[in-house]
């Protein structure tokens, strides 16, 4: 379940970023908000919806043309931000196998 919200996290900072570019910010209605969404569907078993809840508010913002380059930008912060509390918790690989 992690993986796959590291996943969306990530395209949905690909969708923010790519909506900082002119016109680029149409891309926010087929990509970032139906992403956010997902997220904050996948979020309700934890209950840590505050911040899915808040990046979904940041992707409808985010389309206003030019006013919504704040948005952008704190959707892109609020996913950095959730990737970071996602991967805290995950072990790699070289750490479950010490060699001495």
């Amino acid at each position: 379940m992690k993986n796959a919200k590291i996943v969306l996290q990530t395209l949905v900072i690909i969708g923010y970023a790519v909506g900082l570019f002119p016109f680029g910010y149409l891309t926010t209605c087929w990509i970032v908000i139906p992403l956010t969404l997902v997220n904050f569907i996948l979020a309700l078993p934890s209950k840590r919806l505050l911040p899915d809840l808040i990046n979904i508010i940041m992707a409808f913002l985010a389309l206003i043309p030019i006013l919504g380059f704040i948005p952008r930008v704190v959707g892109i912060i609020l996913s950095s931000i959730a990737i970071s509390n996602l991967t805290d918790n995950i072990t790699t690989f070289d750490s479950d196998f010490d060699m001495k």
